[in-house]
């Protein structure tokens, strides 16, 4: 059963945005929840953001029950988000008794019940996740002679695909004129691999990196015998790395000039800690769990350089956070660093191979202060910065763009064409081709 919805009010004088996610800010779903908020934020705008919240019933009661206890909290206060516009209890858990075709039925019907509250048909209609949303989404509007738009960012892709239906469900929505937009070409590359398809109007989108990063003084040049600040932002969990990270820091012991901080929280806090003891790298490596966006933006302007040895990532918003500062990366080729990162701002290194983090980081911590930090906050404001965000956002919905700042060069700009110079070169500057 629906939820009430709140009175409308006057009429917006903006375009509608109809989004709808299963993520959105709550104690219970943080992380995602936050990159779904400062989408909406960035939006509204441009647009009158309506955002339908689809939640299953035993999650929202997990929501209620975890509220007060979850360390996460301090962040969300700090995410101005707006209110969901509607919610929609959905029995997904029930799919192994309903049937994936039944369950999808179901939620398309509460879809297209929640669309007819619309005063008017919406500029533009947005699903966060493919399945079920996304394709419940597709259908309700191709009834209602209204184009859809489905952005796709869980990994590893070959998760959602649960069942042969879900498969060819997914190939048929694909293979149609539905607006594809994932969270990076990591991810375009994975749904094409996984669905034997090939995603021509695919567009790569990102995540939104608020202003306040690109406000950030930039670091200055390290101070001979200062110790360097090495940053890793992350869930603390083993898919993310940070034990390799300690087994780096352990081989790189025998100097004294570096220290790691690792800021977040995850399930594998407490038994990272421990072996950062048992490795004798605590001196070295200080896991200070969650932190607020305040003290985040604290790290990122106190630090040299940024590093995040993560096994797998579609994206990884802290890498574009920390390029937004004006951060070198040291990165596995995933995500947001597959993307953004090379030899120009910063250095590769294999997954799951702790000797080549080591390598990588010791490189950096010879040749960071040779990197032009400008440049590559550059590179990442010409694609994330809010107003760049809608932008393209904008194009990759087919909605008509607007004369103002949302579509100016930014906008345009393409960050392959943002030539950074190389480490230990004195000049550089933003070319085009």
């Amino acid at each position: 059963m629906n939820a009430p919805l709140p009175p409308d009010g006057k009429e917006s004088a903006k375009p509608v945005l109809l989004l709808v996610t299963p993520w959105y800010p709550s104690c219970y779903e943080p992380l995602a929840g936050i990159f779904v908020a400062k989408q909406v934020e960035a939006c509204s705008r441009r647009f009158d953001v309506r955002v339908v919240h689809v939640q299953g019933y035993l999650r929202a009661l997990q929501r209620r029950l975890l509220r007060r206890r979850d360390e996460h909290s301090e962040v969300l206060n700090d995410i101005a988000a707006p209110k969901v516009w509607a919610t929609i209890y959905h029995p997904r858990k029930l799919s192994a008794l309903m049937g994936d075709r039944l369950m999808v039925a179901l939620l398309e019907w509460r879809l297209r019940r929640v669309m007819r509250k619309l005063r008017s048909a919406p500029a533009a209609v947005l699903a966060w996740t493919s399945w079920p949303i996304g394709y419940a989404l597709w259908n309700a509007c191709r009834k209602a002679g209204l184009k859809a738009g489905v952005l796709e960012c869980a990994g590893p892709f070959a998760i959602v695909l649960s069942s042969k239906t879900v498969r060819e469900s997914l190939k048929r929505m694909f293979s149609s004129d539905v607006n594809i937009l994932t969270i990076s070409p990591f991810m375009t590359r994975e749904i094409s691999r996984e669905l034997g398809l090939e995603l021509r109007n695919a567009t790569s989108l990102g995540c939104v990196i608020d202003e306040d990063y690109f406000a950030l003084p930039l670091r200055q040049i390290p101070v001979p015998g200062q110790k360097v600040r090495i940053l890793c932002v992350g869930t603390v969990i083993r898919s993310k790395g940070q034990d390799d990270l300690i087994k780096a820091a352990a081989a790189m012991q025998n100097r004294a000039d570096f220290e790691i901080i690792c800021a977040g929280f995850g399930p594998d806090l407490e038994a990272f800690r421990r072996l950062a003891v048992d490795a004798g790298v605590q001196g070295f490596v200080k896991f200070i769990g969650s932190v607020s966006e305040a003290q985040k933006l604290a790290l990122y302007a106190s630090c040299d350089f940024f590093v995040t040895p993560t096994l797998h990532d579609t994206f990884g918003s802290v890498i574009a956070e920390a390029m937004a500062a004006g951060l070198p990366i040291v990165s596995t080729p995933n995500g947001a660093s597959e993307w953004l990162v090379d030899d120009s701002c910063g250095y590769s290194c294999t997954a799951g191979d702790p000797g080549s983090l080591a390598e990588a980081m010791l490189k950096m911590i010879r040749t960071h202060g040779n990197f032009d930090r400008k440049l590559i906050r550059d590179r990442v404001r010409v694609l994330f910065s809010p107003d760049a965000h809608v932008g393209r956002l904008c194009k990759a919905l087919g909605i008509s763009a607007e004369k103002d700042r949302a579509n100016g060069e930014n906008a345009k700009a393409d960050p392959r064409t943002v030539r950074l110079r190389e480490p230990g070169v004195n000049s550089g500057n933003v070319a085009g081709d």
